[in-house]
């Protein structure tokens, strides 16, 4: 062999990658959940206004550092629950300026991430697992928000 240390590093690459997918928790399934009335308590992570021809203007908010989350008057572990996304019921909030970095308190419907419908289709659930959002929340409307908010973010 000409090249070891290059085969060891293969080895070890291979190695920790089986690993971490080995080792990787499954997912909550949310499903069982699904239009259920959901409270979140997190940070702002990132907002967007969503535009459509179709319907009115509403904003996205994405939500990190999940505090709490209840489900009709049940605690759920939030080591479950990386982050959110809320879609805002109305466009009546996007003048409320909601600030990136500050917290709040958001309510409205769950739903979950749709499931690969046939193999090799888009896995919605997969995709925003990965970029580390559990679920959605639709008719969202902010309960309240901090005063403290991220100013260079903003």
């Amino acid at each position: 062999m000409r090249r070891p240390l290059c085969a060891v590093c293969l080895v070890f690459a291979a190695v920790v990658g089986a690993l971490q997918w080995g080792l990787r928790a499954p997912a909550p399934s949310f499903k069982a959940a699904e239009g259920e009335k959901v409270r979140v308590t997190g940070q702002v992570h990132r907002k967007e206004i969503e535009q459509s021809e179709f319907y009115e203007a509403s904003q996205i908010l994405y939500l990190r550092d999940i505090s709490s989350v209840k489900f009709s008057n049940k605690e759920w572990k939030t080591e479950y629950t990386e982050g959110v996304i809320c879609r805002l019921k109305d466009g009546v909030q996007l003048e409320n300026n909601i600030r990136l970095g500050s917290t709040v308190i958001v309510e409205g419907e769950l739903s979950a991430f749709e499931r690969a419908a046939v193999p090799g289709g888009f896995d919605q659930a997969e995709y925003y697992r990965i970029q580390g959002y559990s679920f959605e929340i639709k008719k969202a409307r902010i309960i309240a928000q901090s005063r403290k908010y991220d100013r260079l973010g903003e």
